[in-house]
């Protein structure tokens, strides 16, 4: 009897064809999370293998990373349309309206084209030298913003593969103790942990 209604609930579904709805939603849902949640464990159980010196890659990574975003929000920030910018200050400048220009530089305070502008506008009745000096100390100032944290970029570049280097030479290192202990007869779950992390720290270090 429950083999005829089996059979039966089997014909049904086959004749109305895949389920779908909310229901069969949900489960692909669930069948996807589950799926992420163990290719994440693997990755996480992979890293572990690899010993702290890989976190402490991830970690200079992600300092790397957070300094190169920052760059790249300021830099975005300090782009204006030069030539509307420049055509705006010098009608103003032409009228003699330099208040008015120096206001439009003051609303770009995230534009070195903008604080330099300024710079030679507020100094324009004084001589060209005077000028010049002027626009050199806000140039100078420009610059500093502009190369400010690139240090920590190109820190982060030099040292991830240094350390990985390092996480290599140490797996090897853990490695040959193990032959040295066993006495020169061991085998590949001996040697296993050492060249784990001699391998996973090499491409941690190369992918930073």
């Amino acid at each position: 009897m429950a083999e005829n209604r089996c059979r039966t609930s089997m014909c049904i579904c086959s004749e109305e064809g895949p389920s779908t709805g909310p229901r069969a939603e949900f489960a692909e849902f669930l069948a996807i999370h589950g799926v992420l949640n163990y290719q994440w464990g693997r990755m996480f159980t992979v890293l572990q293998l690899g010993g702290p010196l890989v976190w402490l890659i991830i970690l200079v990574a992600f300092v790397g990373i957070l300094a190169f975003v920052e760059r790249w929000y300021y830099y975005h920030r300090a782009q204006i349309k030069i030539h509307d910018f420049l055509l705006g200050i010098s009608k103003r400048v032409r009228a003699n309206a330099y208040a008015e220009a120096i206001t439009i530089c003051e609303q770009e305070v995230h534009s070195p084209v903008a604080q330099v502008a300024r710079a030679s506008i507020i100094n324009h009745d004084r001589n060209r030298d005077e000028i010049r000096e002027a626009i050199d100390v806000v140039v100078i100032q420009e610059m500093r913003r502009l190369n400010r944290k690139l240090f920590v970029i190109a820190s982060c570049a030099q040292i991830a593969p240094l350390l990985g280097l390092l996480g290599t030479v140490m797996g090897m290192i853990a490695a040959f103790l193990a032959i040295s202990q066993e006495g020169g007869l061991v085998n590949a779950t001996t040697l296993a942990s050492g060249v784990w992390q001699a391998l996973i720290c090499t491409a941690a270090g190369l992918a930073a």
